[in-house]
């Protein structure tokens, strides 16, 4: 690997009057410059709202030191143009059509509120030249599970203690993308995979989910990741957690990310101070 695309959506204004700008641009960016020491070799690409492009770009333009590529989400996905709201599917739609637009063989995917915490290169992600990825038990999730079968008509036999893909941050494979957006589209004869999952909110299918299933349906998994078991991320859900006592021991363990769930509402400003004697 020697280029590496990073995908986000971003929107300037989130849920709890939060922003995906402010946590990118004092959070997520810094984070990166501290800990990243290939940073010539990852190319941002965000995903926007059109009503965002503008005000993006213009702030961005004074921070010329990346190289950060803006995507208008009605561009990436015209079939969703028309469609509001459901904030959460359509983030999960957009970063499987993502797929259309990396040029590396693999793209991480990340969210706004995802940090880098420790020094690390392409190389420590993608050992023997194979991502690592963060996996999980079926259980804790059973339901996207449930779902995401559903959509795919999988016939892959999952158990609760089956170890599967977790969620954000994780390395996607391009072309196993693309070739998941057929699949879905193909068996349930829909003109637009899209539309099919922005249609079928109903039940909680997820990116990731879909993408596993799919890999497991055709034997890819060993093929396409590095069967380390190494933690990739660690998280701060709770308020509660969000002190100095859990934080120090975020950083101190070995995982890549750290995320700092934007649904807690917490003010970038606030994030930035707490965690800044680890980013210095």
């Amino acid at each position: 690997m020697r280029m590496l695309d990073v995908v986000l959506p971003l929107k300037v204004n989130g849920p709890l009057g939060s922003s995906d700008l402010d946590r990118f641009n004092l959070l997520l960016l810094p984070s990166f410059d501290r800990f990243f020491s290939d940073i010539d070799a990852l190319r941002f690409t965000l995903i926007l709202p059109r009503e965002d492009m503008h005000r993006v770009a213009s702030q961005l333009r004074s921070n010329p030191a990346y190289n950060i590529v803006l995507i208008c989400e009605d561009d990436l996905c015209p079939d969703l143009k028309e469609i509001r709201g459901n904030g959460w599917f359509k983030q999960q739609v957009l970063k499987l059509a993502a797929a259309r637009l990396s040029g590396s063989p693999y793209y991480l995917v990340l969210d706004a509120d995802v940090i880098l915490k420790r020094a690390c290169s392409l190389e420590d992600w993608f050992p023997n030249g194979k991502p690592l990825v963060q996996l999980a038990k079926a259980a804790t999730h059973w339901d996207w599970w449930e779902a995401s079968s559903r959509i795919l008509k999988s016939n892959v036999k999952l158990g609760e203690y089956s170890p599967v893909m977790d969620v954000t941050p994780q390395f996607l494979h391009r072309s196993s993308c693309v070739a998941l957006q057929q699949a879905i589209a193909s068996r349930n004869t829909a003109p637009s995979w899209e539309r099919l999952l922005m249609e079928s909110i109903g039940i909680p299918w997820t990116e990731y989910t879909l993408y596993w299933l799919y890999l497991m349906e055709h034997d890819l998994v060993r093929e396409l990741y590095d069967d380390s078991d190494r933690k990739i991320s660690d998280g701060i859900w709770l308020h509660k957690r969000f002190n100095w006592w859990h934080l120090r021991k975020a950083f101190k363990s070995d995982a890549w990310f750290l995320v700092i769930q934007s649904n807690l509402g917490l003010d970038p400003l606030t994030v930035h101070k707490r965690i800044s004697p680890w980013l210095r």
